[in-house]
């Protein structure tokens, strides 16, 4: 074989082609991209639809009466508030981690008790779950799911 038939004569390089882009470098970059203005009001319009929906007829929720109770009486006092108590001596407690009322006894405590008092914490967590959602995807996914066309990158 001559020297001009061989591929190093012609300029070419022994080494491999060069590999194509891994999956996780094109998720790296398009998670670095930073947000654009319409992102940022779909992802707003997006939580403002999620309260909306979470929030409907909030005013006429129904709530548990056993622990209703407890929330009122949580808004007493801080001792009963810490301990999740029945009454507002704080001599009787709830069956369950009083954690779980917290939400709802501040919410009482700085609206007043009221039924939708009692379930706007719960919109609030719903909200909050969607955008996290939406955070959990773009990771995985490399692009912003909830605010992107489908089928597009971006």
């Amino acid at each position: 074989m001559s020297q001009a038939a061989s591929p190093s004569a012609r300029g070419m390089t022994d080494r491999a082609e060069e590999p194509a882009p891994r999956q996780q470098d094109v998720r790296d970059r398009a998670a670095a991209l930073p947000w654009t203005g319409r992102e940022r009001l779909l992802l707003a319009g997006i939580a403002v639809l999620a309260a909306t929906m979470y929030g409907w007829e909030a005013a006429h929720a129904d709530y548990h009466g056993f622990y209703a109770v407890a929330v009122r009486s949580m808004t007493t006092g801080w001792r009963a508030f810490l301990f999740g108590a029945l009454d507002p001596n704080a001599s009787i407690t709830i069956d369950k981690i009083p954690g779980f009322l917290w939400p709802q006894a501040l919410s009482a405590k700085a609206f007043g008790f009221h039924p939708w008092s009692l379930a706007l914490p719960q919109v609030l967590e719903g909200v909050v779950t969607v955008l996290a959602l939406n955070s959990a995807c773009a990771a995985g996914s490399g692009r912003r799911p909830g605010c992107s066309r489908p089928g597009s990158s971006r």
